[in-house]
């Protein structure tokens, strides 16, 4: 078992790359977590974001919704008014007596004309 080798030739990082390239990696490993800490950052600050522009939008929506509401309800009440006064009977001219003095001779149920 002589052909069977479990040293097995390794290719060493140093032949494999020259010195920029493994600065290069170097810079990779060291600045990938921080890029990655930013990016997860940024989306955390956009998630909060849209939650206060969702609750902000959600907040206007209920307070125009309340103003159209009270405008409704101030056009229905100008449109259907309530009687605030009971009718009053019909009064026909030949009944109706005047009682002051000065309106007597012109009213028509006055007995002088």
């Amino acid at each position: 078992m002589s052909w069977i080798s479990f040293n097995r030739k390794r290719v060493k990082l140093k032949q494999l790359l020259g010195v920029r390239a493994r600065l290069a990696l170097l810079a990779v490993i060291l600045v990938a977590p921080l890029m990655l800490e930013r990016a997860r950052s940024l989306e955390d600050t956009r998630a909060k974001q849209i939650a206060a522009a969702a609750a902000e939008f959600s907040n206007l929506a209920k307070h125009s919704a309340d103003a159209e509401r009270e405008v409704i309800s101030s056009v229905e009440t100008v449109l259907n008014p309530q009687p605030i006064f009971a009718p009053l009977p019909a009064v026909s001219p030949k009944v109706a007596t005047c009682c002051a003095p000065a309106c007597r001779p012109t009213c028509p149920g006055s007995a002088t004309y």
